[in-house]
């Protein structure tokens, strides 16, 4: 094994910098860059979005994000509801398909408490009564539901557009 001196040393440093000015640099110029996301990523993000429970929260989705997610989940957060769908009636909706072919669902609403009835410390989900609630009035979906927090047979679009309305009452501070 034989050991470079210090001018042998300077002389490969010499020769490495002069190479690189010979080659020329192609720069990608910065209007050409688009940036993607790949869908590895969002396979990703969509798992760690997903809790131990399969409980995937919905607060920032947009509409179309929103009934996506109701076609993959069963449990979904908004801030503090949990909109369970237990049963889904037809196919998810194509432009090409007869309208009466509409997929429907049977969901339950709950909302997280941090007080029982009592008055004891707890962190508890209850079944959302839409009727006792000032903040749902005058809604027209609120006829879908029953006093448990429970709809049987409603649209999607109806689904989506709860979601929607949920969202808004968790980003209002009025409501806080």
């Amino acid at each position: 094994m034989a050991f470079l001196n210090k001018e042998e040393y300077l002389k490969l440093i010499e020769e490495a910098y002069s190479n690189e000015e010979d080659t020329e640099d192609y720069e990608i110029p910065d209007s050409s860059w688009i940036p993607s996301e790949s869908p590895a990523k969002a396979r990703m993000e969509r798992a760690r979005e997903a809790n131990n429970n399969g409980i995937i929260d919905v607060l920032r989705y947009k509409k179309e994000q929103i009934q996506d997610a109701l076609y993959q989940h069963v449990n979904l957060r908004v801030g503090e509801f949990l909109i369970h769908v237990e049963e889904y009636h037809g196919r998810p909706t194509i432009r090409k398909m007869p309208p009466q072919a509409q997929l429907t669902m049977d969901i339950t609403v709950m909302q997280e408490k941090n007080r029982t009835p009592s008055g004891a410390p707890c962190k508890m989900h209850f079944k959302m009564d839409f009727f006792k609630d000032n903040r749902f009035t005058n809604k027209s979906w609120i006829s879908y539901f029953t006093s448990s927090g429970k709809a049987h047979n409603i649209p999607v679009e109806t689904v989506v557009n709860i979601v929607k309305y949920l969202q808004a009452i968790q980003n209002l501070s009025a409501f806080m």
